[in-house]
């Protein structure tokens, strides 16, 4: 099948139909990560997380002026806090969270 009845069929480039019987595998869109607001944030996180590791995320917001989605920065905070936490002294790994020390 010519490829210009091919790309017409569906409404999509010749370029594309092109490319698509060139490469391995069919065409995929990928887009670059966005990122997240509380990555501009997060050595301001960090911070307080390394004197008090069990510092509550509200006490955080203060702290840092955060004016934002309190998720965003919680979910931020539960993901930073095990590398901030001592080591567990029986098992010589970081307390994860849901011990009861």
């Amino acid at each position: 099948m010519p490829v210009r009845a091919t790309a017409r069929k569906p409404g999509i480039s010749r370029t594309t139909v092109c490319r698509a019987i060139a490469d391995d595998a069919p065409p995929t869109y990928q887009r670059a990560p966005k990122g997240s607001v509380v990555d501009a944030v997060e050595p301001q996180i960090r911070e307080p997380l390394e004197q008090w590791p069990d510092m509550p995320a509200t006490a955080i917001v203060e702290r840092i002026g955060w004016d934002r989605s309190l998720t965003v920065l919680k979910d931020r905070v539960r993901d930073l806090r095990p590398a901030h936490r001592p080591a567990d002294p029986v098992r010589g790994q970081s307390l994860g969270a849901g011990c009861s020390v």
